[in-house]
C-alpha cells in the first residue's frame, strides 16, 4: 500500500528510493532504467509506464526531493508528464508552502550555464523561493555560486540520490 501510494503521489521510485521509504518487502521492479550511465530498477505508475528512460527517472528524482524535504503530497504538483512551457522555464514541480509557492528543480548536472541561470533568474522573479536537487555535492556549490553571481539569495540545494 504505501509503494502505491508513492506512486501515484510521484509517478516513479527507484528500487533504492523504495527500499529507503517502504516498509518490508517489495515487489520486482517494472523495468530497468539506463540513465547516466546506470541501470536503475525503477517502480513505475501506469501513467509513466511506457515514459522513455529520462522521463521516468527524472519522476522518480523529483519525487525523492518531495520526500526528503516531508512535502505532503497534497501541496506537491509536478510536471512530470505534463508539461506545457514550451521555454524550459517551468519547474520540475511547484511546492505550495507556507511561505508562498516555491520553484522545486531537479538538476542531474547536465544543463549548461546559460540554462541555469536563467531557471534561477525566472524562478526569483516568478515565485516565492526555489529548491534544487542535484545528484552530486559539488553541484550544489555550483548552483549556489551561480545564484549569488546574479546577486540572487542562495537556494536551498539537497543531494538526491536515485
Amino acid at each position: 500500500m504505501v509503494l502505491a501510494n508513492l506512486l501515484k503521489n510521484d509517478g516513479a521510485l527507484t528500487l533504492n528510493q523504495a527500499r529507503r521509504w517502504v516498509p518490508g518487502p517489495l515487489p520486482e521492479p517494472d523495468r530497468v532504467l539506463h540513465v547516466y550511465g546506470l541501470e536503475v530498477p525503477v517502480f513505475l505508475a501506469p501513467e509513466l509506464a511506457d515514459a522513455d528512460d529520462g522521463l521516468a527517472m527524472h519522476a522518480a528524482m523529483v519525487g525523492e526531493i518531495r520526500r526528503i524535504l516531508g512535502v505532503p503530497a497534497a501541496a506537491w504538483q509536478a510536471t512530470n508528464a505534463t508539461r506545457t512551457d514550451r521555454t524550459g522555464l517551468e519547474p520540475d514541480a511547484v511546492w505550495n508552502s507556507s511561505r508562498g509557492r516555491i520553484a522545486v528543480e531537479f538538476d542531474a548536472g547536465r544543463y549548461p550555464r546559460n540554462r541555469v541561470t536563467a531557471k534561477l533568474k525566472h524562478y526569483d522573479l516568478a515565485y516565492d523561493g526555489q529548491v534544487w536537487g542535484v545528484l552530486r555535492p559539488a553541484r550544489i556549490g555550483y548552483v549556489q555560486r551561480l545564484a549569488h553571481e546574479l546577486g540572487l539569495r542562495r537556494p536551498p540545494a539537497i543531494t538526491v540520490e536515485p
